[in-house]
């Protein structure tokens, strides 16, 4: 194992029984602590510093083809014998990028957004050139009990957020683009709300509620930025780039932990 200091990122990957060398995927991730040792018996080792443990679920792992990263010398899509493979910086980013993507909301992705440095999360990229689609585009479905949680008592707590506590709660709410907001609010009046819900990781959830406001703004029949629905994001926590974010377009923030 050359070269393989703490600090640094492993990936896991395997083939489904019976599986071919060119549909190898990842499906687990762990930042090594100690320097590589040697143990009698096995070989050499690397183990985990215990930060950033993740099995991927089934449905990401088969979209995260491990060829669509990395190429032998030979252009060749195969394992071969030799156990490892080395990835250069910008390579174990970009796989970094795709999974907490494809995560959505998912408890996996905020283990990976906690461990990794502030500002990690990079947009969302396009498949490399001949590393084929995703599958349905890089965007995860799922999400973590806590995102769940805070949804759901938000859904039956309007007041909690400012709105009449006779406001009447869709949780994911659907629109005709294939859309959906974690939860939309009929506020008497005839008036309504779009409320995304996050955790950790709440710029992208920032600019979500610019979309969803303007998608039931048109639904309605009203304007775009009519003022007759109200954009707002609840978390755990802001941090300044959200806060910025949320002022300069009109984005109410609510702080909670459920």
């Amino acid at each position: 194992m050359n070269g393989v200091e703490p600090g640094d990122i492993a990936f896991l990957t395997t083939l489904l029984p019976g599986g071919a060398q060119t549909d190898r995927f990842v499906f687990g991730c762990f930042r090594v602590g100690p320097k590589v040792f040697l143990e009698e018996g096995w070989g050499y080792m690397a183990e985990s510093d215990g930060t950033m443990d993740i099995r991927i679920p089934d449905d990401v792992a088969r979209k995260l083809n491990f060829w669509r990263y990395f190429k032998n010398k030979d252009g060749s899509r195969f394992w071969g014998t030799g156990l490892f493979r080395y990835l250069q910086s910008e390579t174990t980013e970009a796989l970094l990028t795709d999974l907490i993507n494809l995560l959505g909301d998912r408890e996996e992705r905020d283990i990976l957004l906690t461990a990794l440095p502030p500002g990690f999360r990079k947009p969302v990229r396009q498949p490399p050139d001949g590393g084929g689609s995703f599958g349905g585009g890089c965007g995860g479905g799922g999400e973590s009990e806590a995102h769940r949680k805070l949804k759901e008592y938000v859904a039956a707590h309007p007041e909690k957020i400012g709105l009449p506590k006779s406001a009447v709660a869709s949780i994911e709410f659907p629109y005709l683009s294939g859309d959906q907001v974690d939860i939309k609010f009929d506020v008497p009046g005839g008036k309504a709300a779009v409320v995304e819900i996050e955790t950790i990781d709440t710029l992208p959830g920032a600019h979500q509620c610019i979309k969803y406001r303007a998608l039931l703004e048109a639904a309605s029949g009203h304007p775009i930025n009519s003022g007759h629905v109200e954009a707002i994001l609840v978390a755990h926590k802001f941090d300044g780039a959200t806060r910025t974010f949320a002022t300069n377009y009109n984005i109410r923030l609510v702080q909670m932990v459920v």
